[in-house]
């Protein structure tokens, strides 16, 4: 089922020529364990499941163009997506564009989603943001890019503190405030989402929304790498995670 808005989203008001949405996993193609709508060629699924997946969305959100996918890899690089070849997926994390009636795409599968757009509308980015992207930079590198200094910022669907325990070895990596205590002395719990909101908020996003939704705890709505580890691929060490899909576009009406 196509979410064009999720209902935290509805009160916050894009640009009137900027639409988003949200897909889950809910009335698609694909069989166990990848039902239903999955959007991701590269997890094993059947290619013409995720075929009709994907049109099956393009149809249904009417979308202008094909979504401009990434080849997503836990990075911290940002492009311009008209800037990339007719038929080609960058290896990227992030993706911006100030043309209309080009559909920006993330695959999440408990890594945040984090759409941005200028208020006026002029200038929208997609990013996919799992720690490893965020402590890369991927929020001062999408922001760096913007022209806009009066931006608006959504947070999606993805893993929680209530679930996203990690070793000890990430407390040297973040701040000791976005942790609390896990399950046993050995692991703490991350607060991806406050990390990435304080980062925005950094980089002088004020206007920014939350929905609060973890995609552990709404396994059922949404897909979880941490519960499922088939959803994702490795990569030279790093995972592509694949869905739930966001796209973003600007519109010329």
């Amino acid at each position: 089922m196509i979410q064009a808005m999720p209902e935290q989203l509805q009160s916050w008001e894009f640009a009137e020529n900027v639409f988003a949405a949200c897909t889950n996993r809910i009335q698609g193609y694909s069989k166990s364990p990848y039902a239903e709508l999955n959007l991701g060629y590269h997890v094993g699924d059947e290619a013409e499941w995720v075929r009709l997946n994907r049109l099956q969305v393009k149809t249904q959100l009417a979308l202008p163009t094909e979504p401009h996918w990434l080849n997503q890899v836990h990075g911290s690089q940002v492009i311009e997506i008209t800037k990339v070849g007719t038929g080609m997926i960058p290896e990227a994390d992030g993706s911006y564009t100030t043309m209309v009636n080009e559909v920006l795409a993330i695959q999440v599968a408990d890594c945040l989603p984090i759409l941005i757009s200028a208020v006026n509308g002029s200038e929208i980015m997609a990013l996919h943001a799992g720690w490893r992207s965020l402590q890369a930079g991927i929020i001062q590198q999408g922001l760096s890019r913007l022209g806009s200094n009066d931006l608006r910022a959504w947070i999606g669907p993805g893993i929680r503190q209530c679930h996203f325990e990690v070793g000890l070895e990430l407390y040297k990596v973040f701040d000791e405030t976005y942790f609390c205590p896990g399950d046993d002395a050995q692991h703490l719990n991350l607060d991806l989402a406050g990390y990435a909101a304080d980062l925005l908020r950094k980089g002088g996003v004020t206007d920014i929304i939350d929905t609060q939704i973890c995609t552990v705890c709404c396994n059922d709505t949404y897909f979880s790498h941490r519960l499922e580890g088939f959803c994702c691929a490795a990569l030279e060490g790093k995972l592509r995670v694949l869905i739930p899909s966001h796209a973003f576009w600007p519109s010329s009406s």
